[in-house]
């Protein structure tokens, strides 16, 4: 299909993600925000050891910015299993949280003046997403951790926390309610994300899997 649009303000913000992109064809398209992958185990592959500038080079964060496209960095805190390096683990749980705001504060310093949006944990509502075994009480003070990193080094970006399967449909889900207590312990995050995987299929090589089917009137409720 051949699709015409005429955009007339930039008044919310429009993109995607990739690896690889060119900054001339996001602005052709009318896009004005990005996603950059910031995986913690090439970031920090060793403990103390940072590809920062490999980081930059491959995700093109300081390119996006001189384009003046809105940079989001997604992953940053991703506690899924087999998503963070070996150092963090068979570690006292003090010394896991400053590995942590050690991680992130070596980074946001880095990239404060490309990156606006920041994720502080993805999908903390996942099953897979507590490898270490925390309590809830650590898992909390992990993401106040996180957020404490960046708000230390990049005090004017925007803090997200963000989640899949808003809507429920998942065994065992209840993001109202982990919403809910990230509030009553002053989490101090600005916006969430919400991730509507909703009615697809999924062909990945970890294998296939069905979505939750739900009605745009079940979502909207």
């Amino acid at each position: 299909y051949q699709i015409r649009y005429h955009q007339t303000t930039h008044d919310f913000l429009f993109g995607g993600i990739s690896d690889n992109f060119d900054i001339t064809q996001l602005i052709q398209a009318g896009l004005n925000s990005w996603s950059v992958q910031m995986s913690w185990y090439w970031i920090q592959p060793e403990y103390e050891k940072y590809n920062l500038d490999f980081t930059n080079y491959w995700l093109g964060i300081d390119e996006l910015k001189a384009g003046n496209i809105t940079v989001r960095a997604q992953g940053f805190f991703d506690f899924a299993t087999g998503e963070f390096p070996s150092f963090y683990e068979n570690v006292p749980y003090d010394e896991f949280l400053k590995r942590l705001y050690e991680h992130e504060a070596t980074t946001v310093k880095r990239f404060a003046p490309s990156v606006d949006n920041w994720e502080a944990i993805l999908e903390p509502d996942l099953g897979n997403h507590n490898p270490l075994n925390l309590t809830k009480d650590e898992y909390y003070q992990a993401i106040a951790t996180s957020i404490q990193a960046i708000r230390d080094n990049d005090p004017t970006a925007t803090v997200e926390i963000n989640f899949s399967y808003p809507c429920g449909g998942v065994d065992g889900l209840d993001n109202y309610q982990i919403l809910q207590e990230m509030l009553d312990r002053k989490i101090d995050f600005d916006t969430l994300g919400l991730q509507f995987y909703y009615n697809a299929y999924i062909v990945a090589a970890a294998g296939n899997y069905q979505m939750p089917a739900m009605s745009f009137s079940e979502m909207s409720a």
